[in-house]
């Protein structure tokens, strides 16, 4: 057994990222991720899994980026996306053959496709990147660069839709800089397809997604829900008269709680779950290279009158299916300690879902008569690699709010440890039963990790939420100090050998603890906002912190000064490292390079590590060197600090 875990041990590790039942129900194909260690890019491949006799066969090159498979209505093809390249719409027989590209060279492809119910045709969300003039770049809108999009005007998303036979292939619907389509859906009776319009992709985070279709034949863009609110995912209900997605009504939060909700043609929505301590969907924060599965799935339509939904409870997503006609009713299909994402169904078959927990990566489930499991992708690899385990940590914040936390640590450790504090990304997301390899390198090496889900953190209901608050440093300090101290108190964290880290607004939140408080021997803030007047004027998200903030710099400028960790940097005294990827867009590198000089300025230890080539997300969705960069700074600088002799 492996006594030890080295940042590179990630890449022996495979993920279910997708997979889909055969109209006959006899059949699964499922995308499974991997790295080849050195390698620059993760590789995908597409597997097919006959559910009677076991027989599993690869559909797809290994050496492939193949995801989001999806059979035609006869069951006899498979369309899906290669993007080992420029990302295209591809279609494979599904008896093995030869992959056929469909989209023209040049045209980039986003998202999964889906199928006309005659399956002749297929439609897609794509575009065709502008090349603008490499040696200038002249701007006049306010923001023109996008977290995970780049220029904004460099590409449109629109709607494309491809013959099977590869006679014609164009677009049904153009897009705009200020109309990005996704999430396509054929209607069952043809003559629409649904999708999820983002009409600016530089207020993603204060303006929701409208939901819209497209006739087939006219062109013509209907707005399903008008000024009601958004969606993030939607379906249609057989007939293709009603449609179900998770969305909220519009209002002024920066984030609300999800729900589940039916619409017909009179554009009313209704719900069919009521406000309770949960969120319909998944906001799960973890280091896999998961998050399209993770945030674009979760609802399957399974009958007029039933539909299954992931839903977050706490630290956990569970699957309830939920009657769509009717009083409110749900039924609970899969859950325990782990999160369950449902990709489909079929009626014969059962529920197919892809899970995960905080020992495993995510594999494939289905859910009929019993639970079975059905793929083994990392059984080896984890029995050769230290034991695990976690304990919950009920928490009490100094105003008697309580809360989930955990810690996690190698299971012959015993006694208090060096410990680091991680404080999770959002904050409206989710920590908990997820597999993080982060976690388990830094257990491995004798420092154990506290995690709770602080107020703010989805999965609570909405009322939880909202008790961050604006001002995200000082309201969710004590819960953080409360945390670490429950570790504390259950003799399972060194008092003297403490560090916190955290990523995003846990980048933000750690940059604020060590600028009150001096317990920390080391802190890693990566991925950071530290100065909010500079992030307005130069993320891609200024609207999201005026929402936040009550205004503009030139309107709240010191509210936004008061509540930033850059005011209280000359304060810090523990040793932080500023981890940033250069390409990140929603906090950009500015953030750790003003915080950074200012810890130096006062005389403090400080240091940058300015990763190339990945974004805000990088940890989790960037090319693989840039995930093992980030784990080796993150092992380099606690082993320094916390556990390093003298």
């Amino acid at each position: 057994m492996t006594t030890v875990l080295d940042p590179a041990d990630a890449f022996d590790l495979n993920f279910v990222r997708d997979a889909r039942i055969s109209p006959d129900g006899s059949t699964v194909v499922y995308a499974v991720s991997s790295t080849i260690r050195g390698a620059s890019a993760d590789s995908s491949v597409l597997w097919t899994l006959d559910l009677q006799s076991g027989d599993r066969r690869a559909l797809t090159d290994a050496q492939g980026v193949a995801t989001a498979p999806r059979w035609s209505p006869d069951g006899n093809a498979i369309a899906y996306v290669e993007s080992s390249d420029t990302p295209s719409l591809m279609v494979v027989p599904a008896a093995g053959g030869e992959p056929r590209r469909l989209t023209p060279e040049g045209q980039v492809v986003v998202g999964a496709p889906t199928w006309a119910p005659d399956g002749r045709r297929i439609a897609v969300a794509a575009g065709t990147p502008l090349q603008p003039d490499t040696t200038v770049l002249r701007v006049t809108s306010r923001v023109f660069r996008a977290e995970g999009f780049g220029l904004v005007d460099a590409m449109s998303l629109g709607i494309c839709v491809a013959d099977v036979s590869g006679e014609h292939t164009g677009m049904l619907l153009e897009g705009t800089s200020a109309f990005q389509c996704s999430e396509p859906r054929w209607s069952p009776r043809g003559d629409r397809i649904l999708f999820v319009a983002q009409f600016d992709v530089t207020t993603s985070l204060v303006a929701f997604p409208k939901l819209r279709t497209v006739d087939v034949t006219s062109g013509e863009v209907h707005d399903v829900l008008g000024d009601w609110g958004g969606a993030e995912v939607a379906e249609w209900l057989p007939g293709g008269e009603r449609i179900a997605f998770i969305g909220a009504p519009a209002g002024s939060r920066v984030m609300t709680n999800m729900g589940l909700w039916i619409v017909g043609d009179d554009g009313v929505p209704e719900r069919r779950l009521p406000d309770g301590p949960w969120h319909v969907g998944s906001r799960a924060y973890q280091d896999l290279p998961l998050w399209d599965l993770i945030l674009a799935g979760g609802l399957v339509v399974e009958s007029a009158r039933h539909a299954c939904v992931t839903v977050q409870t706490g630290g956990a997503a569970v699957i309830w299916k939920v009657a769509l006609t009717g009083p409110e009713e749900h039924t609970e299909i899969a859950g325990g300690e782990r999160t369950c994402i449902v990709v489909d169904s079929h009626p014969d078959t059962g529920r197919l879902f892809v899970a995960t927990d905080l020992f495993h990566p995510t594999e494939l489930y289905l859910a009929g008569d019993r639970e079975r499991r059905l793929t083994h992708l990392n059984d080896e690899i984890l029995a050769s690699w230290p034991d695990m385990r976690a304990e919950h940590l009920r928490i009490s914040a100094p105003d008697a709010l309580e809360f989930d936390g955990w810690f996690f640590t190698r299971s012959d450790a015993h006694g208090p440890q060096p410990t680091v504090l991680h404080i999770h990304g959002g904050p409206f997301t989710t920590v908990g039963h997820v597999f993080r390899f982060d976690f388990h390198l830094l257990a491995s090496r004798g420092i154990g990790v506290t995690f709770s889900n602080f107020r703010g953190s989805t999965g609570y209901g909405q009322e939880f939420m909202d008790a961050i608050g604006n001002d995200w440093g000082a309201a969710g300090f004590p819960d953080h100090m409360a945390t670490i101290d429950a570790a504390i108190d259950r003799g399972l964290a060194d008092r003297d050998r403490l560090g916190v880290w955290g990523a995003s607004h846990g980048g933000l939140a750690t940059s604020w603890i060590v600028g009150h408080t001096s317990r920390f021997a080391a802190a890693i803030a990566e991925a950071s906002v530290t100065d909010y007047v500079l992030a307005y004027y130069t993320c891609d998200i200024p609207d999201a912190w005026a929402v936040q903030h009550g205004g503009r710099p030139d309107q709240v400028g010191d509210l936004m000064r008061a509540r930033s960790p850059l005011t209280y940097a000359a304060n810090c005294t523990t040793p932080i490292l500023m981890l940033h990827c250069e390409g990140d867009l929603r906090c950009p590198l500015n953030q750790a390079e003003a915080f950074h000089r200012a810890v130096l300025d006062a005389g403090g230890t400080s240091e940058i590590a300015a990763i190339h080539g990945g974004s805000h997300i990088g940890d989790a969705m960037g090319p693989p060197a840039v995930r093992l960069a980030q784990d080796e700074a993150l092992l380099d600088w606690f082993t320094r600090y916390l556990t390093a002799p003298g």
